[in-house]
């Protein structure tokens, strides 16, 4: 996996790149020391002429210091559900004051035309694989053909009902939502099976619809919550318009550079709240969305970036500056020490971390429903 890392900035209309070969693993810790962190970080980074962007580019992160906006993009980002990337959004714009924080959701094409001098031209080809409807189709029904092979499901379905069952089964596979508008006003939820980076149903175009339409309606809350989600999308044919989100940005062959040939007409709209902006647009608890479990699946995510560290305790990184391995044969193999972005930060960076991120958690919107609540909403939707 690549961990290639290119930092950018631009002041008084000139721009200056800066590349490390691991600098893509670290993104969110350079973001979270503000922009004297950030400036400090990059007297320690080696300077190109010209961006490094080529295809494998794991991490990317720009300052444009004239329009105080910071934008980034991460393959290894700890975030990636929609209340883990609020979260870090929000903590690092405590940590840019008077920045806008921008996460950047196609980030090649973004990056074109905020420099376009410097395009990512290999990173905006077409992507190899193209999908048909046939594919698309055989996609939903996988998991379900083949638990029928495997198990004899009679009983459970006469029970309990075969889309009951077929839910069961397809829990594992089918992390994609729609909210599919009808022109009475109605709109049917489904789940549905995607590939990884959205491609699927983006590649396969309009005539997917079909596809969605065909699968058993559901509540979205009954089956799924925000961390489990892999990919959204609010569609109306109506208006020709479809509003998305992923959780997994991706940097070369991006399924909508080539969208308006599959899904002519339409417009498409990326929606950073998800599902839960999706929901509320219903009129729905969007809290109905985030698992019994939130607080505690967010902190670990924040612990993936900063473990939370008693006073006085001194992190190995700093201390260890060489280390050496006796061979068998009585030759010293050497290993140096991290270089600084590796250095565990200093004490009081990581109790202001933890501090914002307490501060943040404490509010309404990210506490779950108590189980007598998800049930009334249940309840209401029966």
């Amino acid at each position: 996996m690549s961990d290639d890392g290119t930092f950018i900035f631009r002041r008084d209309g000139e721009e200056r790149f800066f590349y490390v070969r691991r600098g893509g693993s670290y993104i969110d810790r350079v973001m979270l020391r503000g922009e004297a962190g950030f400036l400090e970080h990059l007297d320690d980074t080696r300077e190109w002429p010209y961006p490094f962007l080529e295809t494998w580019l794991a991490g990317l992160l720009v300052v444009d210091f004239d329009a105080r906006e910071l934008m980034f993009y991460s393959t290894q980002f700890p975030a990636s559900s929609v209340m883990e990337m609020r979260l870090l959004t929000e903590i690092t714009a405590r940590a840019w004051p008077g920045y806008t924080i921008i996460p950047w959701h196609d980030p090649a094409y973004q990056l074109s035309r905020w420099l376009p001098e410097h395009p990512p031209t290999r990173a905006l080809e077409r992507a190899h694989r193209e999908w048909t409807l046939d594919a698309f189709r055989e996609m939903q029904e996988l998991a379900w053909e083949e638990a029928l092979q495997e198990t004899d499901w009679a009983s459970e379905i006469a029970e309990c009902g075969e889309s009951v069952v077929r839910g069961w089964i397809e829990y594992h596979t089918h992390k994609s939502v729609a909210f599919l508008l009808d022109g009475d006003g109605g709109c049917q939820e489904v789940t549905f099976a995607d590939e990884w980076d959205t491609s699927a149903l983006l590649s396969t175009g309009e005539e997917a619809l079909e596809v969605l339409r065909a699968r058993h309606p559901v509540r979205i809350e009954a089956l799924l919550d925000d961390s489990e989600i892999e990919s959204a999308y609010w569609i109306d044919p109506g208006a020709r318009a479809i509003h998305y989100w992923t959780e997994r940005p991706r940097w070369s062959a991006h399924p909508l550079r080539f969208v308006s040939e599959r899904w002519p007409g339409w417009s498409f709209h990326y929606e950073p709240g998800g599902a839960l902006s999706m929901l509320a647009r219903l009129g729905r608890e969007p809290r109905g969305l985030l698992g019994e479990n939130i607080q505690e699946y967010l902190r670990k995510m924040l612990a993936r970036i900063y473990t939370p560290q008693p006073p006085g305790e001194v992190s190995l990184a700093n201390v260890v500056t060489r280390l050496h391995d006796e061979r068998d044969d009585g030759e010293a193999v050497e290993a140096i020490s991290s270089s600084p972005e590796h250095v565990a930060p200093k004490e009081d960076l990581i109790g202001w971390f933890w501090r914002v991120a307490d501060e943040i958690l404490a509010r309404p919107e990210f506490q779950p429903l108590s189980p007598e609540e998800f049930e009334a909403i249940v309840s209401e939707q029966e």
